[in-house]
């Protein structure tokens, strides 16, 4: 069970990677069995349509579809960076990354938590070239 989610972590962030390369850098639709932007964009443009239908006004409701285009790459961008964070948590939960934080029942909402605050995998150096210390990770990187 424990290699299964880390198999899942890795999988999940190469996919996202993949998806978010394959969007926005791709100059074209590369085919592939499964594209979360794709169903992402399809599902929450179905939501922004049934939205805009309860819009009497014609110029009100037109306003509001075009909003749609530049809201939904700030989402897609969200949505990818979620999904990247989730991915993490599951890795450090299977690894069992040692934390300082209070003991509870549930150790993946812990960690959930400190993935979106703290983002533990980006290097943090002060002026005089030491790693700080951050202050939930027991084992801070070492130079």
């Amino acid at each position: 069970m424990a290699a299964l989610v880390v198999v899942v972590g890795v999988l999940l962030i190469g996919l996202t990677l993949w998806d978010a390369f394959s969007t926005m850098v791709l100059p074209r639709t590369v085919f592939a069995v499964f594209r979360p932007s794709r169903t992402f964009i399809r599902v929450s443009w179905r939501a922004w349509r049934v939205m805009s239908n309860l819009i009497r006004a014609r110029r009100t409701r037109q306003t509001f579809i075009a909003f749609f285009g530049p809201l939904a790459v700030f989402l897609l961008l969200a949505f990818w960076a979620g999904t990247i964070i989730i991915a993490f948590t599951l890795l450090h939960f299977d690894l069992e990354t040692q934390v300082q934080a209070p003991s509870g029942p549930n150790r993946f909402t812990v960690l959930l938590y400190l993935m979106f605050t703290v983002a533990p995998w980006i290097p943090v150096v002060d002026h005089g070239g030491d790693w700080l210390k951050i202050p939930l990770l027991d084992n801070p990187p070492r130079r």
